[in-house]
């Protein structure tokens, strides 16, 4: 019984102690980053992201999406979103490497829709203005380099049922970032 008693005191104490060797962030490493999305500049469109590490492996932030111009050929698209997210980086260095990431993204976009008018016998386009959230997955790798990030990611987001006919279940996310951490 004896034998067993500190057994069990010393585990109990293993345990406790790697619960206190968590890997904390130092204090001069910097937390911040500012990214600018250079994949929608091509689009005349601009999406900036903030990104703050609460640790070597987790950060949360958030981008903001606004297209400056539309082309005539392109009736449907998005308009502007909000986006927040949440990673999680399996890199060696701290808040780099691959990551995934959850995301709830509030967006309007405008819809393409054909009607056909069965008594006169026509169709009418019409272009939908929706307003939705989106929660999704996505993934990327980050290349931290003297302070400069550059990141590829992806994501796909599903969209709730929304009132229109012309039914969108998802929405995608992507990014070629280019940053600086401060």
């Amino acid at each position: 019984m004896k034998r067993c008693f500190v057994f069990l005191l010393l585990l109990s104490s293993l345990i406790a102690y790697s619960q206190e060797t968590s890997r904390k962030l130092n204090p001069d490493f910097r937390k911040n980053e500012l990214r600018l999305n250079a994949l929608l500049l091509l689009f005349e469109g601009m999406e900036f992201s903030y990104e703050r590490a609460l640790n070597y492996d987790c950060s949360v932030g958030g981008s903001s999406l606004i297209l400056a111009y539309k082309d005539s050929d392109l009736e449907s698209g998005m308009n502007y979103n909000v986006t927040a997210f949440g990673r999680y980086y399996f890199g060696k260095k701290p808040v780099s490497g691959f990551f995934l990431e959850t995301f709830l993204m509030f967006f309007n976009r405008d819809n393409l829709i054909d009607y056909y008018d069965y008594n006169r016998s026509y169709s009418l386009r019409k272009i939908e203005r929706e307003t939705n959230v989106a929660l999704g997955l996505g993934f990327g790798v980050k290349w931290i380099r003297r302070n400069f990030s550059f990141e590829l990611s992806t994501g796909l987001g599903r969209v709730p049922r929304s009132a229109y006919n012309g039914y969108i279940p998802f929405v995608g996310r992507g990014a070629f970032g280019v940053g600086y951490r401060f």
